[in-house]
Order: C-alpha cells, then sequence, then structure tokens
C-alpha cells in the first residue's frame, strides 16, 4: 500500500510540474507575441531566401522592413545615403568580390578594395553586406515570380563582416 501512495504522489507532482511547464512556456509566447506586437520595435520579416551558392559566392533576401515608431533613419546607424524606410529591400552578403560586382556603379566606397583585401590578409574572413530597396513593380508582384539576377542589382554597400575562424586553418 505504501508504494501504491508513493506512486500516487509522483504522479501527482509530474501533473504539477506539467502544468507548471506549459503555464511557463505560455508566459514566454505571450511575451515574445507582446514584442512582436510593439509598435516601437524595428521587425525584418524574410518573404524570399536565395541560399547561398558556392559558384555566386553569395547569399539574399528579400524582407520586409517594419521601422519601430521610435525608430528613425536619423537615428540609425545606417550609412547618410542610405535612410531607411518600411518598405521591402533586398538584402546581400557574400565575398567582398561578388557583392563589389553588383554595386549601383560609382556608389562603391574608394577604400572599399583595400580595405577587405588588409582585412582578408590579416588572416580574418570577410563579407561584404548591401542593400537595395524594391521599386514599386518588384514590391507588388509576387516574390515567388522575382528572379535572382534582376533583385541583386544596383546595390548599395553597408558595410563589411570581418571574423576569426579559428576552427578552419587555411
Amino acid at each position: 500500500k505504501e508504494g501504491e501512495e508513493e506512486k500516487k504522489e509522483g504522479e501527482e507532482g509530474n501533473e504539477e510540474d506539467k502544468k507548471a511547464k506549459t503555464k511557463k512556456k505560455k508566459d514566454k509566447k505571450s511575451q515574445a507575441d507582446a514584442e512582436l506586437e510593439d509598435p516601437n520595435k524595428t521587425k525584418v520579416h524574410v518573404v524570399r531566401r536565395f541560399h547561398f551558392a558556392s559558384q555566386l559566392q553569395r547569399m539574399a533576401v528579400i524582407a520586409d522592413l517594419s521601422l519601430g515608431q521610435t525608430t528613425s533613419s536619423s537615428s540609425s546607424s545606417a550609412p547618410a545615403s542610405l535612410p531607411l524606410k518600411s518598405t521591402r529591400y533586398c538584402f546581400v552578403k557574400g565575398s567582398p568580390e561578388a557583392v563589389g560586382n553588383l554595386l549601383l556603379k560609382g556608389t562603391a566606397p574608394p577604400w572599399y578594395d583595400k580595405a577587405h583585401t588588409c582585412l582578408a590578409e590579416g588572416g580574418l574572413r570577410v563579407l561584404a553586406l548591401a542593400i537595395r530597396e524594391l521599386t514599386e513593380e518588384e514590391r507588388t508582384t509576387d516574390v515567388q515570380l522575382l528572379k535572382r539576377e534582376a533583385i541583386e542589382k544596383d546595390l548599395i554597400f553597408v558595410g563589411f563582416i570581418a571574423f576569426e575562424c579559428k576552427a578552419r586553418a587555411d
């Protein structure tokens, strides 16, 4: 009889644990939902992904950018030549050589080639980042119909990411 009582108590404990875990999950979800609905938060929603292709040395996404109410392009860290607004963009990351070829003519900074070369010669992996606001026609076209070559062009350089990769020696 003692064994049955212990078993019953253990089952009751498990039920209480399950209820507590469920409540904790609901609380976390509610908090996440509230953050998503917060009008002061900037949100990015990816609507199409062009996966990394080694022959192209880049990947891209088409995403909707929603600037929070307290966010303005003047208070962001974006370059002055890149005033952001809530709309649809193409974001690209890739090798500096590949992305450099996709930049809007004459918009790459004069130090572009020297900077990524120096970083790479210093043993760092370097990625270039670029962006382009989609045209009205591109924004109203079904994203699945948009061709990669048509989207990844006339980009504006945003910056480099340089990082050390200790796991891979070459």
